[in-house]
């Protein structure tokens, strides 16, 4: 028993040592922000200094047609994109056929420290307004500390 109150000491001691070579002192704190009794704050959306993801692409398209939107990520302030760190971004479409709805570092067509894209082929089997869902993750560091960004974004596009 005493051996295991030691260790729960020892990890709760060398925790907040753990990340990013800071120690928790140097961290900025963040603002909260209140949401209305009986909603919940979706941290994909929920707001971040850190960095950006934003959807382009074609805003009609033909059905059948092969289309891309192009994600890019971008880290903003002090911040660069952490190149050693886990990258995930998910797409997903109700109604629109997508090539892969996962996507890495490894299909990256930019990868510097200042921005990361990466292209999604889609296209559409029937007329109407599509949506094309972007859901990315990404490390950030800069100076003694470091950051995951999660964001989401979208793009809508009226298929003819």
């Amino acid at each position: 028993m005493q051996r295991l109150r030691t260790l729960a000491i020892v990890i709760g001691l060398a925790a907040p040592l753990a990340g990013c070579g800071r120690d928790a002192s140097s961290t900025p704190e963040r603002e909260s922000s209140a949401t209305p009794s009986g909603t919940r704050a979706d941290p994909e959306s929920a707001p971040s200094p850190e960095c950006s993801v934003e959807v382009e692409g074609p805003t009609s398209a033909a059905v059948g047609e092969q289309a891309k939107a192009t994600v890019t990520l971008r880290p903003h302030g002090r911040f660069e994109v952490n190149q050693d760190a886990p990258l995930s971004v998910r797409v997903r479409s109700s109604s629109l056929a997508l090539e892969k709805e996962r996507y890495g570092v490894d299909d990256a067509t930019v990868l510097a420290p200042d921005e990361v894209a990466l292209e999604i082929p889609f296209s559409a089997a029937a007329p109407g307004t599509h949506t094309l869902e972007v859901h990315a993750h990404f490390g950030l560091c800069g100076g003694d500390a470091c950051a995951l960004c999660r964001k989401a974004a979208e793009l809508s596009t009226v298929v003819n």
